[in-house]
């Protein structure tokens, strides 16, 4: 049964609706990557529900856009912040890397994603370095999804490099909608 009213406590941007449906997704799934966490909103959902585990990566640092709101605040804040909204699951593992530098680790072990839900950075460059740094790392029949898909540079990479993406209806949840096993 999905429940999203923790993760609807804790601060961030995904609408009901989009945790409703990360939610469904995570019950499929075993094994997920969330690169791009903040204060754990999606990763509570997506814990919540997987009867697998969540590795969340992020460098808990912001991407320029939220370098105005951490302006003065300690670099380690948001990490805290997350571990302390995210304390009450036990099949979280935190990363604390960047995207790309994450991937690289990740691809010298066996691990292998049923589900990878991109939010971190939304310029192209970076969503499109993301991609391409995560999709190797894809399960067979896995799902690629991500966040803000009418930004232009989330729009741009996307369309690009996943071209039978769709948006899901009522979210701005952009999806290769592959089932998972």
């Amino acid at each position: 049964m999905i429940d999203i009213s923790y993760a609807k406590t804790v601060t961030g941007w995904m609408a009901p609706s989009e945790l409703e449906y990360l939610a469904t997704l995570a019950e499929k799934s075993r094994c997920i990557a969330e690169i791009g966490s903040w204060k754990g909103r999606s990763t509570s959902v997506l814990a919540h529900h997987t009867p697998g585990i969540v590795v969340a990566i992020d460098t808990w640092r912001g991407s320029v856009e939220h370098q105005p709101e951490l302006q003065g605040r300690p670099a380690s804040g948001v990490f805290y912040a997350f571990r302390e909204n995210t304390s009450r699951y036990d099949n979280i593992w935190p990363l604390l890397a960047n995207s790309a530098t994450a991937a690289k680790i990740i691809s010298h072990s066996p691990l292998r994603f049923d589900m990878i839900f991109i939010d971190a950075s939304h310029d192209y460059e970076s969503v499109k370095a993301d991609i391409q740094a995560w999709l190797p790392l894809l399960a067979p029949g896995g799902i690629m999804c991500g966040h803000d898909a009418f930004r232009w540079g989330v729009k741009s990479a996307v369309k690009q490099l996943i071209p039978r993406y769709r948006v899901v209806p009522n979210t701005s949840i952009w999806t290769t909608e592959v089932e998972t096993k």
